[in-house]
């Protein structure tokens, strides 16, 4: 995980779903990058990566981290800003465990490694269901802004990663000049993914939704290995 606030998501929103389909999950935060915005760099990830797959042969693992602000040594990040929305997180999947295996050797299998890149960041799922986040967190009045973005766009993984127009920095944004307070992610943010659900958010988000269906499948395998 990229930080706290993905953690929690983890531990609060996906964490039950998954054990529904038999998979059991753990959170761990790879911890964001010292004196600057974003994750750490690929070199110490990868290093994590690499020494939890050595470390238990039944492990798989996956990642779950914003293409926003993500360190430029990162794997297919220049190919994947250049493509389409909708084939981001793809590209950044197929890079990052073709480095893995480069790194481990070809014993490793790919079905242990399920990389996923949030395209653009945790706050893009926010906007699946303007009126069921604003009603979670209690402040009726952001579905109004947050809806005319939304509406904007095909998906709201397509909205955009600048410093001034990511989904982050538009709630940041919509809270001044709403009089809302200040945005907090890890509070505001979780509150308003559990009020919309994750049966609209993976809808609304297909690359998210995709990789939510790869950890589901992860269940099927287990039952099919023991049976």
């Amino acid at each position: 995980m990229e930080g706290e606030t993905e953690e929690d998501f983890v531990n609060e929103v996906l964490r039950d779903h998954l054990a529904s389909k038999g998979v059991l999950v753990t959170a761990n935060h790879l911890g964001l990058s010292k004196g600057s915005q974003g994750i750490v760099g690929w070199q110490n990830a990868a290093k994590y990566i690499c020494n939890t797959l050595k470390e238990d042969p039944e492990v798989v693992v996956t990642t779950l981290v914003d293409l926003y602000a993500l360190k430029k040594d990162w794997p297919g990040l220049d190919s994947a800003t250049k493509a389409s929305y909708d084939r981001r997180s793809a590209i950044m999947t197929e890079a990052i465990k073709n480095d893995l295996e480069i790194r481990i050797g070809k014993n490793l299998n790919p079905n242990r490694c399920l990389p996923f890149v949030l395209v653009h960041e945790f706050e893009t799922l926010l906007f699946a269901d303007p009126a069921n986040a604003a009603s979670a967190v209690g402040i009726p009045e952001l579905e109004a802004p947050m809806a005319a973005i939304a509406s904007s766009v095909g998906s709201p993984e397509e909205i955009n990663d600048s410093p001034i127009t990511a989904p982050s920095k538009r709630l940041l944004k919509i809270f001044k000049e709403g009089r809302f307070g200040r945005y907090d992610k890890r509070v505001h943010g979780n509150v308003a993914a559990l009020g919309i659900g994750l049966p609209t958010i993976r809808k609304a988000c297909p690359q998210f939704g995709n990789w939510l269906t790869s950890l589901e499948k992860l269940g099927e395998r287990n039952t099919s290995s023991d049976s």
